[in-house]
Order: structure tokens, then sequence, then C-alpha cells
């Protein structure tokens, strides 16, 4: 229905109430910025528990589009696909971006309130590359025709590269020439299983005993998990090829 709606200077706040989370400035959040044309936009996430995958507005707040040609909009996309500025669910492997802007050119992506995380990487489907933005921004360019969703997605990596099994010593790490495998003891009956990031085998060895091996992928860049079987142990890490072709 129609109507109108009175606020008088007693209902005037300059304060923001520590109840409510997506406005608290207490509140921690990881920031995803683009800068192009001399513009930055920001958004922001947050893994929290008690929030769904999907939007609501007791924790999330949509994005809204510059009106200025040349400024880049960048958004976190929900699972019921909603463009997000302030985004929280729980904690989560890859978040899907959405991005648009108005006028082609040169765009820049970079993270601030990193902390806590080994690596945070931007895929970009359309050039196939990776690039871990706790260390480095991303430069590529941008078409006004461009769809606004399904070129980038962020992968997020909390577990630390190389982690000493106690028990085995088992360490899992990506170098210049593949994946590098140790451990302290021999693995008898090791099978080697590399997923990529849809859950698909694209890589498999086996080793009547593993203890210090480096297999060489030729996978392309992006984010797998290696899985190690043996008749002692498993284990199961996720890598970032960033060296291979």
């Amino acid at each position: 229905t129609d109507g109108s709606v009175e606020f008088n200077n007693s209902q005037r706040t300059h304060s923001i109430s520590k109840g409510f989370s997506k406005r608290n400035n207490e509140v921690e959040y990881i920031e995803l910025y683009a800068k192009s044309h001399g513009f930055v936009d920001v958004s922001k996430i947050r893994f929290n528990e008690s929030a769904s995958n999907n939007f609501e507005y007791e924790f999330d707040a949509y994005k809204l589009n510059s009106f200025e040609l040349k400024a880049p909009n960048v958004s976190f996309i929900s699972a019921d696909s909603k463009k997000q500025y302030i985004c929280e669910m729980p904690t989560a492997e890859s978040v899907n971006l959405g991005f648009n802007m108005k006028d082609d050119g040169e765009v820049v992506f970079g993270m601030n309130n990193t902390a806590g995380f080994k690596e945070i990487i931007l895929e970009d489907k359309f050039n196939n590359t990776t690039t871990d933005l706790t260390k480095n921004t991303y430069s590529c360019s941008y078409s006004s025709n461009e769809e606004d969703t399904g070129r980038f997605v962020l992968h997020f990596v909390k577990e630390t590269l190389g982690e000493v099994d106690e028990d085995f010593g088992l360490s899992i790490y990506s170098n210049s020439s593949g994946i590098n495998i140790t451990s302290n003891k021999a693995l008898i009956n090791t099978l080697v299983n590399i997923y990529n990031i849809n859950g698909q085998v694209v890589l498999k060895r086996e080793f009547a005993s593993l203890n210090n091996v480096v297999i060489d992928t030729n996978l392309p860049k992006g984010i797998y998990m290696v899985e190690v079987v043996s008749n002692e142990h498993k284990e199961i890490v996720k890598i970032s090829l960033t060296n291979n072709l």
C-alpha cells in the first residue's frame, strides 16, 4: 500500500548496534577489491557458522552497482545466485564472484585482512590463470560485453602446505617440477590420486613403496586435491599448482 514514514530527531543515532552483525564495525571481514580507471570497489566476506550459503538479511547485504561507467563492480555470489556486498557463510573452499564494468579496460584485483589463510586463490577461467591474492594482486583485461558471473572464483586455503603428519612425517606440497611427496617412513602399496576442483581424478599413480617422490603432473595451473592412500595411512591435502603448463 502507499503511504509515508516520518522520523523525528529523537530517533536519530550516530552509533551502530553491536548486535547487528553486518554493520558491526568490530567484525573483521576479508576485503576483496577491484581497481580500474582510477576507481576502487570493495566487497566483504566473513565465515560464520551461524549463517547459511544463501542470502540472509540478518547477515548479508545486496550489492548496488555504481552509476559511473568506468567504475568496477565486484561482488560475492550466494548459493541462491544473489550478488552481495557483504557476505557471511559457513566455512567454504570456493566462492563464485560477480564482476561487471560498463567500459572496457584493465582491472586489478587484490585483498585485505587475509590473516589466517595460507592462500586465497583467484581463478580466472577466461585466461586459465590462478593468483594467490594473499601475496600478489592480479591484473587482467575486461570487456564490457562479458557476462556478469562465471569468469572469477575465489578459493580459500587454510591448510598449511607441507604440514607434517605426527606419525608418518608425511609432507605433500607443490614445486616447480610438480608435486613433492615425502615421508619419514616408507609407505607400502601407495596410491596417489589427484583431483581437480570438480572432484574428477585427473592423475593417478601407484607405488609399491613410497618414501620420497616428485610427480611430474603436467597439469594446468589451478587448485587440486592430492590424496595419498597406503596400507598404513591416508591423507588428503589441497595444493595450488602455479608453475606447470
